[in-house]
């Protein structure tokens, strides 16, 4: 199937699927995936994912045990309007893959919240970021027990990973 929006294609996503981008795409508004049954992939296929959202940033949102994995391209958020705004919040239970992919943003990239909220990063991928490559929030326990997962991959910023909360991180062979 073919959408004309990202937005489309993840609406019309069934679990275990893959999107593959054709050509760059813009976002300007947030995207959320939501639901247990809904474990899908997005391989930018070499091409780039801007998202325009100005302000507080929140361009991509995971919950009710929803998961993604990006692959394969870049991804841009440039509008954040503070460095600690989040670009993808990760919900309790929710889970994000980073694979392949070079994440540039002038806010937080990943801002995983809420009990076994995941974070991957691996193969390759390099993160530049305003103030935190992966951030977590202490703001109420319900943000505890995160579990942050890095591998051979490179973080830019200010602090890599901003871990204020309990939780786990696991880094091999990153810069």
């Amino acid at each position: 199937n073919t959408s004309e929006t990202l937005a489309e294609a993840i609406e019309a996503a069934q679990d275990g699927e893959t999107i593959t981008l054709v050509d760059d795409v813009i976002i300007d508004s947030l995207l959320t995936l939501s639901g247990e049954e809904m474990d899908i992939t997005i391989d930018l296929d070499g091409h780039t994912l801007t998202s325009t959202i100005a302000g507080t940033g929140g361009s991509i949102d995971l919950t009710d045990g929803a998961s993604l994995t990006v692959m394969d391209g870049i991804i841009e958020a440039n509008e954040c309007e503070k460095t600690n705004y989040s670009v993808v919040y990760i919900d309790t239970g929710c889970s994000f893959t980073l694979d392949q992919v070079t994440f540039n943003s002038t806010g937080t990239p990943l801002a995983p919240a809420g009990d076994a909220a995941q974070v991957n990063v691996r193969n390759g991928s390099v993160i530049n970021a305003g103030a935190y490559c992966v951030a977590t929030n202490a703001g109420k326990t319900d943000n505890y027990n995160v579990d942050i997962n890095l591998e051979n991959s490179e973080f830019n910023a200010s602090s890599a990973v901003f871990l204020n909360v309990p939780g786990t991180l696991n880094m091999d062979n990153c810069v």
